[in-house]
């Protein structure tokens, strides 16, 4: 397993490092919130090549270590359907949370998110953004 923070990248190879198995990406970003900025970490593009095998796990759980050892939010969107996979590996999951996003675009306008269809997958952070969230309707 390797994580790189600073290419944002966590990989897991296989054992002779020739074919990566399961991969995803954390990106920095901020989230403007009730006049607040929090730093994040995004939880990108998470792929296994193969299912069912417990890499996917592996590189969520070495994401989720780092996180909280950074003491940093890490902060995704799930389809409904897999959702449960990253409440498996740990991670908190909010139902009808997704709406409460906006995306700005460069003229400021603020757009919503474009799927509506998932679920809000995080790890907590110092700052407790979604508990900050969750109290405000």
């Amino acid at each position: 397993m390797e994580a790189d923070p600073e290419a944002s990248l966590f990989l897991m190879r296989s054992d002779n490092n020739e074919e990566i198995l399961a991969t995803a990406v954390v990106k920095p970003f901020d989230i403007r919130f009730d006049g607040t900025t929090y730093p994040v970490q995004g939880i990108l593009n998470v792929v296994s090549a193969v299912k069912k095998q417990g890499d996917g796990r592996m590189v969520m759980e070495a994401v989720k270590e780092w996180l909280i050892a950074e003491q940093t939010t890490g902060l995704g969107f799930a389809k409904r359907s897999v959702s449960g996979f990253y409440s498996q590996c740990g991670y908190k999951v909010e139902k009808d949370l997704v709406e409460r996003f906006r995306e700005e675009v460069e003229d400021g306008t603020l757009n919503p998110h474009p799927d509506g269809e998932e679920d809000v997958i995080y790890v907590n952070g110092r700052a407790n953004l979604i508990q900050t969230i969750l109290s405000k309707p």
